[in-house]
C-alpha cells in the first residue's frame, strides 16, 4: 500500500504543472513576474528567463536582473520565467534550446520570434544597452 501511495505521489508531482511564479512563497522576489500563459497573450514584448528547477543560483541571478530591469522597463516589457524541467512548457523550452542556465530571451508575443541575450550581456549596463538596441530595432 505504501508503495502505491509513493508511486501515485511521484506521478502526481510529475504531471502537475509547477511554475516559479505560481505560489507567492516560492518566489523570493516581486518584480512583476507575469505567468508565461498570460505573457504570451499580451501585446508587450517578453523578457523570458529559462532556469533549472533546483538551481537556486539561477533563480537569485534572475531575481537581481529582473529587479534591475523592472525599474526602467516594467511598462514596456513583461517579465516571465520558465523552468527547464516543467513538462507543461517542454515545447517552448525546446523552441529556445537553452545551452546554459539561466538563459535570457526577448520574445515578440505576436509571432513568437525571439532574440537570445548572450550571457556576457547580463551585467546591468550591458543588458540595458542590449534592450535599448532591441527597442530601436537594431537587433534582429
Amino acid at each position: 500500500m505504501k508503495i502505491l501511495i509513493l508511486i501515485f505521489t511521484i506521478l502526481y508531482l510529475c504531471i502537475t504543472p509547477q511554475t516559479v511564479y505560481s505560489k507567492e512563497k516560492e518566489s523570493p522576489y516581486k518584480n512583476n513576474i507575469v505567468p508565461f500563459e498570460e505573457a504570451i497573450n499580451l501585446n508587450k514584448p517578453i523578457i523570458l528567463a529559462i532556469i533549472k528547477e533546483q538551481d537556486k543560483n539561477s533563480l537569485e541571478r534572475i531575481s537581481q536582473i529582473y529587479k534591475t530591469l523592472n525599474k526602467g522597463y516594467k511598462n514596456e516589457f513583461n517579465f516571465t520565467i520558465l523552468k527547464y524541467s516543467n513538462f507543461e512548457y517542454n515545447l517552448w523550452v525546446r523552441k529556445f534550446s537553452p545551452t546554459c542556465y539561466p538563459s535570457l530571451y526577448i520574445v515578440n508575443p505576436t509571432d513568437y520570434s525571439y532574440i537570445y541575450i548572450p550571457e556576457n550581456f547580463y551585467s546591468k549596463n550591458e543588458l540595458k544597452k542590449f534592450i535599448n538596441a532591441y527597442k530601436k530595432g537594431t537587433l534582429r
